[in-house]
């Protein structure tokens, strides 16, 4: 199962698919308007990625985040519309809880 995950300054949206050649949803994609709470966006990913996966295993997560990453790519060093972002450990966090 691949999971892709868009997160903008307003929405994140999660999408989960079993192939990457040939797009289809395994369950509806989830929407969600940030909280603007660093945690709370975290948690939605975590839930939305286990949900569009459908019980399968995750056998990858991408993300798109808006900004600057730090050079091991892990963590947003600078992203206007993103500021509770900034600093945290977002791809560490998110492999430890899928």
């Amino acid at each position: 199962m691949y999971v892709s995950v868009d997160v903008g300054g307003t929405n994140i949206r999660v999408a989960g698919s079993r192939s990457l050649t040939h797009l289809e949803f395994v369950a509806s994609p989830q929407r969600y308007v940030n909280s603007q709470n660093y945690q709370e966006d975290i948690d939605f990913i975590v839930e939305a990625a286990r949900s569009c996966a459908d019980g399968e295993i995750i056998d990858c997560l991408g993300i798109c985040l808006p900004g600057t990453l730090s050079p091991d790519m892990g963590t947003i060093i600078f992203a206007q519309n993103l500021a509770w972002w900034e600093g945290q450990p977002f791809a560490d966090t998110l492999s430890k809880a899928l």
